[in-house]
């Protein structure tokens, strides 16, 4: 997707075409390594879509975003794996009309990702910051959650007009298209950086200063601020080639402030891979992060059942004939006087010590199984 948009630029404002010299091993390499990343990418982010819509307790704010998220990368990913695969049958298919429906496609799902990362950050600094707004006009409303995704999709549209004018209709949209996308990544690294800075010192403060339940809800809040900045962060480097080739263009072949050379079509390769290895590596990252995430995907795909059934067992042998938490004991009277009293109170505090051991044990019995 990178190389045909370098190379409508190039063509547009030199003499000459760029130096592509590509042997076939060279491009057999690149296709290969683009088939994989789209391979690794299409499962993942179906399965998450399958995970969300399966799983009841998935079916929150974030997750509806993370859902629309990989609906952006499956909009770059299955367009690429046609084209491989048909460029594969046929070699002329390059040329074709074909690409440029390709390109409209990526570009779309790159505008659509970037834009829901937005949207995300946006809704945790409402979630952390703004709590009471979050649930009674945003979180409780489903219309909101539908004008939402649907702004995101209709911005990004807007965002690609410059690009179908100049295919479709001849119109030299180029620097628009440029200075578009370039406005757009700015404004958007802008925003996530503001939210997420709030978000972070909304949160040291709520551990300082809140009660016991106030900072068990921050801690449940940092996890999932975690995973979604995580996942802005590495969107954003992934990103950074194709913007970078953005700005070679504008100071480059616009302004003609710096020499342009050979090695743009290395970073157009570049480019490309980055951004497809952007649009298959968030479901890897919402396992790795999530414990949540990986106990929704064994509940979905009905591994969930065996689980449960294995950890209770296992329970039952270690402890058969006592309660989770409990120990079967008798209590003895309490006596008032001297040496009595300090022997039973000693008793009940052992008493209460061997409680919370075998509380710990068991805890630690279901952290073993969770992992």
């Amino acid at each position: 997707m990178a190389d045909a948009i370098y190379n409508f630029t190039w063509d547009n404002f030199t003499d000459s075409p760029p130096p592509f010299r590509c042997q076939l091993v060279k491009r057999v390499f690149e296709d290969i390594i683009n088939v994989l990343l789209c391979c690794c990418g299409i499962p993942g982010n179906v399965a998450v879509i399958f995970v969300v819509l399966r799983v009841p307790s998935m079916r929150s704010v974030t997750n509806v975003l993370l859902v629309n998220l990989a609906i952006g990368d499956l909009t770059c990913l299955v367009p690429n794996v046609i084209f491989y695969f048909c460029r594969a049958l046929d070699s002329s298919i390059a040329a074709s009309d074909v690409v440029v429906g390709i390109v409209l496609l990526n570009i779309l799902g790159i505008f659509v990702s970037l834009n829901t990362l937005l949207v995300i950050s946006l809704e945790r600094y409402l979630a952390v910051c703004k709590t009471l707004f979050h649930r009674t006009r945003f979180v409780n409303r489903k219309r909101n959650m539908v004008v939402a995704v649907a702004s995101i999709w209709l911005l990004a549209i807007m965002l690609l007009m410059p690009y179908y004018m100049y295919y479709f209709l001849g119109v030299d949209t180029h620097e628009i298209s440029t200075y578009l996308y370039l406005s757009d990544f700015a404004l958007v690294i802008i925003l996530m950086t503001l939210s997420y800075s709030r978000i972070i010192i909304t949160l040291k403060k709520t551990r300082a200063l809140g009660s016991m339940r106030v900072r068990s809800s921050a801690v449940r809040e940092k996890r999932v601020v975690i995973l979604c900045f995580m996942t802005a962060l590495l969107s954003t480097l992934c990103m950074l080639p194709w913007v970078t080739l953005g700005l070679v263009q504008v100071l480059g072949i616009y302004y003609q402030l710096i020499p342009i050379h050979g090695w743009i079509s290395c970073l157009a390769k570049v480019s490309n891979f980055c951004l497809q290895a952007n649009s298959c590596i968030n479901p890897y990252i919402y396992n790795i992060i999530s414990s949540k995430y990986r106990r929704a995907f064994r509940e979905a795909f009905c591994c969930e059942g065996a689980i449960m059934r294995h950890r209770s067992s296992y329970l039952e042998k270690q402890s058969p004939n006592t309660s989770e938490c409990g120990l079967v004991s008798e209590s003895r009277p309490l006596h008032r006087n001297g040496i009595g009293e300090g022997r039973d109170t000693a008793n009940s505090f052992e008493l209460r010590m061997g409680r919370q051991s075998t509380c710990r044990i068991v805890v630690d019995r279901r952290k073993h199984f969770d992992c």
